[in-house]
C-alpha cells in the first residue's frame, strides 16, 4: 500500500518547474483591485489553447469563460455561463475538456449554512461560445461541495466531492455527460486518482487524519484505508 501512496502523492502533485515562466501575467478581465470569492478555474482545450472560468463579481454574479490561444498574451470575447439570482458566500466549480471536445462545468454555491450547497452542470459542444445547462436534475449526494473532475481511461467522467458534514460521493457518467449516477461513501475524499478504469485510490480526510481509501471495482466497494 505504501508503494500506492507514493504514486498517488506524484500524481496529485502540480509541478510548474517544467513550464519554464519567464514572467506572471494578469488576467485582463478581472478587476486586480476588487476581491473574489472564487478561483478562476483553467481548462486544457488542446493544441496550445488555454480556456478559464472565472466570475464577473467579486460575490459570484455570473460566471464567464474566455479562453487565449497566445499564452495569455491577448484573450477572447467572453461567453456567459450562467447568471446567479443570488449572491452566494462561495462557489466550488470543477471544469474539464471531456475526449469527445465537449466543456464540462460542475459547480457548487454554498449558501450561508457552509454546510449547505446547491449543485449545476453546464457544457458546450462548441469550444465555450454558448454554454447550456445540463441534467443537473439528476438525484446529487446532499450538500455536495468542492467537485473535482476525472476522466478514466476508457473516457467515463468522475466528479468527486464532500456530501455534507461526514461523507464523501462520486458522480459518474459513461455518456459524455448526458446522464449520471450516484453514489455515497462514508468518507471525505480530499482526493481523487484513477490507477485504471476500475482501480481508484481517495485520500480520505475525515478525523483531521488523511488516510488512503482503494476500490478495486469502479467504486462499489472500498477498503478500510491504511
Amino acid at each position: 500500500m505504501k508503494s500506492y501512496l507514493m504514486f498517488f502523492i506524484l500524481f496529485t502533485t502540480i509541478s510548474i518547474c517544467q513550464s519554464g515562466f519567464d514572467e506572471f501575467r494578469l488576467f485582463p478581465l478581472q478587476n486586480i483591485n476588487k476581491s473574489y470569492t472564487m478561483t478562476p478555474h483553467p481548462i486544457n482545450m488542446g493544441n496550445g489553447t488555454l480556456g478559464i472560468v472565472y466570475s464577473k463579481g467579486g460575490y459570484p454574479d455570473s460566471l464567464m469563460f474566455s479562453k487565449t490561444m497566445d499564452e495569455g498574451e491577448t484573450w477572447g470575447e467572453p461567453a456567459l455561463i450562467t447568471q446567479f439570482v443570488n449572491n452566494y458566500p462561495s462557489v466550488s466549480i470543477s471544469a474539464i475538456r471531456t475526449t469527445t471536445g465537449r466543456l464540462l462545468l460542475y459547480l457548487a454555491k454554498t449558501t450561508e449554512n457552509s454546510y449547505q450547497a446547491e449543485t449545476a452542470c453546464y457544457y458546450s459542444d462548441n469550444d465555450g461560445i454558448t454554454w447550456a445547462e445540463g441534467n443537473s436534475h439528476f438525484t446529487s449526494p446532499i450538500n455536495f461541495r468542492n467537485p473535482r473532475f476525472s476522466v478514466l481511461t476508457d473516457s467515463t467522467l468522475i466528479i468527486s466531492g464532500i456530501s455534507g458534514t461526514t461523507a464523501g460521493a462520486i458522480i459518474k457518467s459513461t455518456d459524455d455527460g448526458d446522464t449520471w449516477s450516484v453514489k455515497t461513501y462514508p468518507f471525505r475524499p480530499a482526493d481523487f486518482c484513477s490507477i485504471s478504469a476500475s482501480e481508484y485510490l481517495v485520500l480520505d480526510n475525515r478525523g483531521n487524519q488523511l488516510k488512503l481509501i482503494r476500490s478495486t471495482d469502479a467504486g462499489n466497494s472500498w477498503d478500510g484505508g491504511t
